[in-house]
C-alpha cells in the first residue's frame, strides 16, 4: 500500500460525496471528518480507519461513502478492537 493509492481511495470518496452533495458540502465534510479523526493525512489503514469511522458517524449517504472506506481500511491491514467490532454488529442489527 502506498500513500498514491491511499490518496487515490480519498479522492474517489470525495468525488462520490460531491457527486451527491455538491463541492462545497464535499469540502465541509471531509474537513469535519478530518477534525473528528484527529488525522492531519490519511497515510496508513489506521488513520483510513479512523477517517472512515469519523464520516459513518455522521449518518446517512455520509455513512455509507464512510462505511466504504472501511472496508478499505480494513482490507489493507488495519485492525478494530473487539470492543469496536460489537458496537458495529450492534448497530447493523438495529
Amino acid at each position: 500500500m502506498t500513500l498514491k493509492d491511499l490518496d487515490n481511495v480519498i479522492s474517489a470518496a470525495k468525488q462520490q460525496l460531491t457527486r451527491v452533495l455538491g463541492s462545497d458540502q464535499a469540502q465541509l465534510i471531509m474537513t469535519k471528518a478530518y477534525k473528528m479523526s484527529g488525522v492531519k493525512a490519511v497515510t496508513n489503514a489506521a488513520e483510513l480507519l479512523s477517517f472512515a469511522d469519523a464520516l459513518v458517524a455522521q449518518g446517512g449517504f455520509i455513512e455509507v461513502v464512510g462505511r466504504g472506506l472501511k472496508v478499505e481500511a480494513l482490507l489493507r491491514g488495519a485492525r478494530t478492537s473487539a470492543s469496536q467490532a460489537s458496537s458495529a454488529l450492534r448497530s447493523a442489527e438495529r
